[in-house]
């Protein structure tokens, strides 16, 4: 099954129509243009081919994944997650820092929605899920850090939306797990002129495998815990294997 087939079921189990299903299919081809522009910074900032209209698409089946397991799904707004999700990455070619680029796929998706018949309170509140998708410390419930930064929009008694709590959770699975085993491995191969088991060994250990325990934390959901609590296993198991593989210490 490939991406799209899979994207799409996911969307029919979620109970999002046919007609609804053709409009995200618009709004994915608006992305992957946006995406298809030539960087800014070409260099990527992992020196790897790293493919974002693809991430993107990746990052909404686990958004949907993980609104399939939601508990309370009466609180999720499914079309603005769903939308807020697509536009999270668009402003990747245009913005002019890499950091800012969620302010700038927030921008994008502001013009686009009013076009595509959103009003504007409700095209307001997904540019700002877009907009604050990279704030990943904000799910360890530190309610000062959001009105700090000035988002009292995306707060409500100190919680952040549950809409943005899953995109959020959705965008850091996307490179763990065996996608952070595999990017590992090909920034080494970018990187590293002497490139070596050990070296990757090295790499996923001071990489993936680190941040599958530290990023533990930020996780909100029952849900995205327990599929972050699997991953977090396969990489501990490829690991030692590995060291035990290369007569390693592990």
């Amino acid at each position: 099954m490939n991406q799209e087939t899979n994207k799409l079921t996911l969307m029919e189990c979620a109970g999002v129509s046919e007609a609804d299903r053709e409009r995200y299919r618009g709004m994915l081809d608006f992305v992957k243009e946006c995406l298809a522009k030539p960087q800014k910074d070409q260099e990527h900032v992992f020196c790897i081919n790293f493919d974002r209209y693809l991430h993107t698409e990746r990052v909404l089946s686990w958004a949907l994944r993980l609104y399939d397991g939601w508990e309370d799904k009466s609180r999720i707004d499914l079309d603005a997650l769903i939308t807020a999700t697509i536009f999270h990455d668009c402003g990747y070619p245009t913005c002019d820092d890499l950091k800012d680029h969620a302010e700038e796929s927030a921008r994008i998706a502001a013009e686009y929605l009013p076009k595509a018949g959103y009003g504007e309170e409700r095209a307001e509140f997904i540019a700002e899920l877009v907009r604050y998708h990279g704030e990943k410390a904000w799910l360890t419930g530190r309610p000062a850090a959001v009105a700090l930064a000035g988002a009292a929009s995306m707060t409500t008694d100190g919680a952040i939306p549950d809409e943005l709590t899953i995109l959020m959770e959705a965008d850091l699975f996307d490179d763990m797990g065996v996608m952070g085993i595999v990017m590992d491995t090909w920034i080494q191969a970018q990187t590293n002129a002497e490139v070596t088991f050990e070296s990757i060994r090295d790499h996923i250990n001071k990489y993936t495998l680190r941040l599958q325990y530290r990023d533990r934390e930020k996780l909100r959901s029952d849900v995205a815990k327990k599929i972050w609590d699997e991953k977090t296993k396969l990489v501990q198991d490829f690991y030692d294997s590995l060291c035990t593989d290369l007569e390693l210490p592990m």
